[in-house]
């Protein structure tokens, strides 16, 4: 009994030890501000907030959305429990398009070609904790009278 135990142990040793060693094959790491994280091999997308500090936003191999920004010390899961294949867009959010800069929205889109945003209320300076369903990809993640402008934004590969 004790022999045949041998093998079963030693495979299981061996099972575990490569699982440690090897990382999921989608799985890249990615660095923004200094701060490294494994993400997946979609580029991340850097965006420059006409009113906050420039923020990374990127996908990790399981598709949950993570971002992080000057000055933060990590990556951070978004609130919303999101799913997506990469990060698509990022928009400065105003009142109307002469009014007051209100929020700030990022777009992701998933494997089967729907897009998400979550919002960003400058008012509470939380994040909206869900995602919502936009109808198309030119859509600025702002219902009207809202208006959305695309923010300046980078893909780092």
């Amino acid at each position: 009994m004790k022999l045949l135990r041998l093998p079963f142990v030693l495979a299981v040793i061996l099972a575990a030890l490569l699982g440690t060693l090897v990382s999921p094959a989608s799985a890249v790491e990615r660095t923004c501000w200094g701060i490294k994280g494994d993400l997946n091999s979609e580029p991340i997308l850097l965006v420059d907030w006409e009113r906050n500090a420039s923020e990374c936003f990127g996908v990790a191999a399981s598709g949950t959305i993570w971002h992080t920004w000057e000055g933060a010390d990590a990556w951070y899961e978004m609130p919303g429990n999101g799913r997506a294949s990469r990060v698509y867009d990022a928009y400065d959010v105003w009142q109307d398009p002469s009014g007051v800069h209100i929020g700030k929205a990022v777009k992701v889109v998933t494997s089967t070609g729907k897009y998400y945003c979550s919002y960003l209320d400058y008012a509470t300076n939380t994040w909206s904790g869900s995602w919502y369903q936009v109808g198309y990809y030119y859509s600025s993640c702002a219902a009207s009278p809202k208006y959305g402008s695309l923010a300046t934004q980078w893909y780092l590969y």
